[in-house]
């Protein structure tokens, strides 16, 4: 289960623990001054992840869609989640998301 983000203009919707990689998938919305100037990349303005251990993930390849101002995305980031790691923080322009492990 998610934990509550009613309040973020950036939801993570999964958090998928791969072997190798971890991918972050997200939903945001582009604010309509953005639309307007026609920058719809759905970026956060700061993505920044690290697990209680402090291990410090990068990304490492991006890809997304969406349809006028929402925008879904999939982040791969790397290094791997450790297996003793217990909740991920994900740092985003518009706050932080702790997900339990």
């Amino acid at each position: 289960m998610a934990p509550d983000q009613s309040d973020a203009g950036v939801i993570i919707t999964a958090a998928e623990l791969h072997p190798e990689w971890l991918v972050l998938n997200y939903i945001s919305q582009v604010p309509q001054d953005e639309l307007a100037r026609g920058l719809v990349d759905g970026q956060p303005k700061r993505f920044d992840v690290t697990d209680d251990l402090g291990t410090e993930y990068e990304v490492n390849g991006a890809s997304g869609g969406g349809e006028g101002a929402i925008r879904r995305m999939d982040v791969k980031l790397v290094p791997s989640v450790p297996s003793e790691a217990k909740y991920l923080r994900v740092t985003l322009g518009t706050g932080v998301v702790v997900i339990t492990l």
